[in-house]
């Protein structure tokens, strides 16, 4: 006799490991309910702490400030369909550098991406090419652009009242979160010198757990203390702990500020610091993390750098008829440099204009095409850019998201292919439904926790254990309510997306002080502060290449 369920939950996540249907049951929670059918594909977790700080209006000492830790999850449901993939993982598995570290093949996709933004950018902003407007490609199209276009049905879990930050908790948090595992339950029965024996063959369907860097090294160690556990559940093997992006983004936001954002440059003109002050941009901080959307509109500097490039090169050609895609192959070559070799010999001397221009735009359009491939949920791409991201981490010291990029390329060789699959195309949500408006799952994660934060503050006195678990499973039913009501009440509803207001004068400021400045003249009088070679031409890559190589060997194969 053969099912398939999850374990220990009266009313758990019902999901189909497969192509049959685990059962008829519906599950209803405080947040949603999820009906299952033959086409649901499974589902991945997403998982943060929380922390929040509840000080009373009258302190005393016996009445002093609650610092609060749990944990706090969501599910949601996968979009793609991969029912029919093996859940086997590769009988044969041999990892290399070469499988890991960027190639040649790879530089040039990620080139073709490059052109891609820079000719969107300049029949955008430019008179010269908006009749080409036409022939841009918009929406990159992938084997899956009508799933990530699709709106994703999430399911809050909950809070767990425990601290991710102590192994111990971490590991109750894995096992009430086991509860949700799949388990294919198979029993038979052997006959052996007369005697009948059951034996059991069930089998655990491993779930993607998502999110930020530190979560998933606590959640890979609390797997790790479990080990020697006899019980694949008690073991906690139904989880694979995977890096999302959205914090791996602002790690990238910040390593390019560290290197190009510097008070030392507010009177070398063109420097992202000096252009802050120009365009008064107070919120802009010194630490992205600490204004991520602030830093990341900021980065529209980018376009202002793209069409001083695009003017420069019609400039040196008057009289030629400039076509958009050739302009934007000519900036890409001539002001993006990523080196896969030793080979330095066109690299621009240090400190020069075009160093900190070429810089620049390098790691901006590696900024803006993980976005972009993120925002599209276009899971090859993404891993593309992963691919590159893991020099940058490992040349900047970013150790740990070094090695959680590590961890995830090596997923990608050693997981079964389904799991491969949700780990490209599952990492993102789309909470309004539209091409191009995808999320990672981790920053949805944070918006749950900005409004979490919120209803605990309102609770007042009544932090009690029973009542944070009760408004972690109503996120999703209060959205809904107040949604009703203001339907009911006749109120504004809210639009699915957000009034961006127009950046166009700003824009056409830094380029007219660029222009001015002669910013690609590389005639070294701007950027005195600035004493480094392009962040990509600089990678030793002996030296990275000796560090996969550790890494692959520590791997449990």
């Amino acid at each position: 006799m053969e099912q398939c369920s999850a374990v220990q939950n009266s009313s758990p996540l019902l999901v189909a490991a497969s192509n049959q249907v685990i059962n008829n049951q519906t599950h209803t929670t405080q947040s949603a309910s999820l009906n299952v059918s033959n086409n649901c594909s499974g589902y991945v977790i997403v998982g943060d702490n929380i922390d929040k700080n509840i000080r009373p209006s009258y302190q005393r000492q016996d009445r002093t400030t609650q610092s609060l830790h749990y944990f706090h999850s969501y599910a949601v449901l996968n979009r793609l369909d991969t029912s029919g993939l093996s859940d086997n993982r590769p009988s044969h598995i041999t990892i290399s550098p070469e499988k890991i570290i960027p190639d040649f093949s790879e530089r040039q996709k990620l080139l073709g991406d490059f052109e891609t933004l820079v000719t969107r950018i300049l029949v955008e902003h430019m008179d010269e090419f908006k009749a080409q407007k036409c022939e841009v490609q918009w929406h990159v199209k992938s084997d899956y652009s009508e799933e990530m276009a699709s709106k994703s049905r999430v399911v809050p879990l909950g809070l767990v009242l425990k601290n991710e930050a102590k192994l111990k908790d971490m590991t109750e948090i894995l096992d009430d979160l086991s509860k949700y595992v799949p388990v294919h339950v198979a029993s038979r029965t052997e006959t052996i010198e007369g005697k009948s024996f059951d034996i059991d063959d069930s089998r655990l369907f491993q779930i993607l757990l998502f999110g930020d860097q530190l979560t998933v090294a606590r959640a890979r160690g609390a797997i790790g203390l479990r080990d020697d556990d006899t019980d694949a559940l008690h073991r906690l093997e139904g989880f694979v702990p995977a890096v999302a992006d959205w914090h791996t983004r602002m790690c990238l936001l910040q390593e390019m500020w560290k290197r190009l954002y510097s008070k030392k440059g507010s009177r070398d003109r063109g420097t992202l610091y000096q252009l802050k002050n120009l365009l008064n941009r107070t919120a802009v901080k010194q630490d992205p993390s600490k204004a991520m959307k602030a830093t990341e509109d900021f980065l529209t500097v980018l376009f202002a750098y793209v069409i001083t490039a695009a003017k420069k090169l019609i400039e040196e050609r008057p009289m030629h008829s400039h076509q958009c895609n050739d302009i934007a192959r000519q900036i890409v070559s001539r002001w993006v440099k990523i080196n896969l070799s030793s080979d330095v010999t066109d690299m621009p001397p240090k400190g020069t204009d075009c160093s900190y221009a070429i810089d620049f735009i390098t790691l901006g359009l590696l900024w803006h095409g993980f976005h972009d491939a993120v925002r599209e949920g276009e899971g090859n791409r993404i891993i593309r850019y992963w691919r590159f991201l893991l020099p940058v981490f490992k040349q900047c010291g970013r150790r740990n998201y070094a090695i959680e990029a590590f961890n995830l390329l090596a997923q990608m060789l050693l997981l079964s292919p389904r799991k491969v699959a949700e780990l490209k195309w599952c990492r993102t949500v789309n909470t309004i439904g539209r091409v191009g408006h995808n999320i990672p799952c981790d920053l949805h994660m944070e918006h749950l926790n900005k409004r979490l934060k919120f209803m605990i503050g309102n609770l007042g006195s009544n932090t009690m254990p029973q009542c944070m678990k009760s408004i972690g499973m109503s996120l999703g039913i209060i959205a809904k309510v107040c949604s009703t009501f203001e339907h009911g009440a006749e109120v504004h509803e809210n639009k699915a997306f957000h009034t961006y207001p127009k950046f166009t004068k700003d824009l056409k400021s830094i380029v007219d002080q660029l222009v001015s400045d002669k910013i690609f003249d590389g005639q070294g009088h701007l950027f005195l502060s600035y004493k480094k070679h392009p962040l990509l031409q600089t990678i030793n890559w002996s030296s990275l290449t000796k560090w996969v190589v550790e890494k692959i060997v520590d791997l449990d194969l």
